[in-house]
């Protein structure tokens, strides 16, 4: 099975690692594909940038 998750799922669980929602993303991915669209990718960095500047910098 493939699964698709929105921006706010990966919004919340990229920038909070220790969150439920993180914890959810990272037990769904361990059994079933994860598909994300370029559109999907591309909103992420926007919301990110725009709403979450520190956290635009990787480490």
């Amino acid at each position: 099975m493939r699964i698709m998750f929105d921006t706010n799922v990966l919004i919340s669980a990229g920038l909070f690692p220790n969150g439920k929602m993180s914890q959810t993303v990272f037990a769904i991915a361990e059994k079933f594909d994860i598909v994300l669209s370029t559109r999907i990718l591309d909103e992420f960095r926007e919301v990110v940038a725009r709403k979450f500047p520190a956290k635009t910098e990787i480490s």
